[in-house]
């Protein structure tokens, strides 16, 4: 999915990327990997280019928050 968010960034395809772990998994990662952002288009960039929703913050409410805006 990495590749997809730069493909999409160098097209100018407006996009939401969300990430959902299993919990014993999401908290392993959280401990070995610490990193500002998750999606790979934002770590290139160095700041958040497109919006994140991580594990609990990946909720249908939140998604259609941050989607419509792109409509």
């Amino acid at each position: 999915s990495g590749t997809a968010t730069l493909e999409c960034a160098l097209l100018d395809v407006p996009m939401v990327v969300g990430y959902r772990l299993a919990p014993l998994s999401y908290l392993l990662a959280r401990r070995l990997v610490h990193v500002p952002h998750v999606a790979l288009v934002n770590l290139v960039a160095g700041r958040r280019v497109v919006e994140e929703l991580v594990q609990d913050d990946f909720t249908a409410d939140r998604l259609v928050a941050a989607v419509e805006p792109l409509l």
